[in-house]
């Protein structure tokens, strides 16, 4: 079980697992942690490949869930990425593809297993995932290890082009603009451009080519002048991937 306090309900939230056949991920909640409510679904796989366990945390202001996926066929445990606004509804982050994956050597400390820690420690200068690794199948006697993932500042997922030798366009819904832009994002051997748009999707201001890997790294835009008539605003983000991954992105003052 995962147990965390949610502020905006005022109570505290269990993930736990709920089996109807398969195993999927239940949701139970409390105001005073001796009193639970009954356990309903919110996150199921395949028969295949379930959703054998989730611990889940905040990171800035959605709920992440580290999805633990058994493989029956093979009696394996990998880890898989999920999200939710609000603790309700949970959407896999490409499902089919490991968050952390198994090892690839047979045998080797987390070939057979996968189980992560309830909740990773962000630092300024990355992300440390704790894990247990198993070196056996599910069902079986195997010897487990205590390990680590590790991940960038913000570098749970992006988006990057489909074809790397083609640019992805990636457009946002419309957001208040506030004067400046950052984004966190890995153009190493590529680049991203950034195009501030209005509520008619006239291109308003570019950016130069961001090159290499930022972190939180500030924008220079064009136009600045007009930009500062849109504070306050709604405006869109148009970013160009030509082979590049974006993280985040924050519009501050």
């Amino acid at each position: 079980n995962s147990n965390r306090w949610i502020p905006e309900l005022k109570k505290y939230v269990t993930m736990t697992r709920i089996y109807d056949g398969q195993r999927v991920v239940g949701r139970t909640e409390s105001s005073d942690y001796l009193k639970w409510s009954k356990a309903t679904e919110v996150l199921r796989g395949d028969p295949d490949q379930q959703t054998y366990a989730m611990p889940f945390f905040r990171y800035a202001d959605v709920y992440l869930g580290l999805v633990m996926i058994i493989r029956l066929s093979e009696e394996r445990v990998h880890c898989e990425l999920a999200w939710s606004p609000d603790t309700f509804r949970w959407e896999r982050i490409n499902p089919g593809t490991p968050f952390i994956p198994t090892g690839s050597v047979k045998g080797t400390y987390d070939w057979g297993c996968i189980y992560a820690a309830d909740a990773p420690i962000v630092m300024n200068d990355g992300i440390r995932i704790y894990y247990s690794g198993s070196d056996g199948h599910h069902r079986y006697w195997r010897d487990g290890s205590l390990c680590l993932a590790t991940l960038r500042p913000d570098g749970w997922a992006g988006y990057e082009p489909v074809d790397s030798g083609q640019v992805a366009l990636v457009v946002t819904k419309p957001l208040t603009w506030q004067g400046k832009l950052k984004i966190t994002a890995d153009s190493m051997g590529g680049s991203i451009q950034v195009a501030v748009m209005n509520s008619k999707d006239e291109v308003l201001s570019m950016s130069q080519l961001v090159k290499g890997e930022v972190t939180d790294q500030e924008i220079n835009l064009s136009k600045l002048k007009q930009l500062e008539a849109l504070i306050g605003q709604p405006v869109r983000l148009k970013f160009t991937l030509n082979k590049a991954k974006l993280y985040s992105f924050v519009l501050t003052s």
